[in-house]
């Protein structure tokens, strides 16, 4: 991760590098369902060589944002819930308009996801 983050902060001949606006973050494995999970060396030396995916986010970096990249075939369960994520933030997305608050966009999110038996009572994403 050391590499990466030196790797995507210095650069080009062409183009400036630029810090990120966090470290880059891997999640290898089992890992994978854990949002922004900071890859330390147990986990590493655990998982990392056997794992069949991984993400890792912070693989580029353009104006201080992150671009993810996902390594190897998703299970099954990464797949539903990048589907059931991607109709949620659609739902959302077809509900923004001029006075619509935000509780309504988080009900639009709730009601989409709630289709697929998944509940999540904090923030949408």
């Amino acid at each position: 991760m050391a590499e990466v983050y030196r790797v995507t902060t210095a650069g080009l001949l062409e183009f400036s590098g630029t810090f990120p606006c966090k470290s880059p973050n891997a999640m290898v494995g089992e890992y994978c369902s854990v949002p922004h999970f900071i890859l330390d060396r147990c986990a590493a030396q655990k998982t990392i060589c056997s794992a069949s995916n991984s993400v890792v986010s912070g693989i580029a970096v353009t104006r201080r944002f992150l671009a993810a990249s996902i390594f190897g075939k998703p299970t099954e369960r990464m797949a539903l819930a990048a589907k059931v994520i991607a109709e949620g933030l659609q739902s959302v997305l077809d509900n923004v308009r001029p006075g619509v608050v935000c509780e309504e966009l988080a009900n639009a999110w709730k009601a989409a996801i709630s289709r697929y038996g998944v509940e999540k009572d904090s923030r949408i994403g």
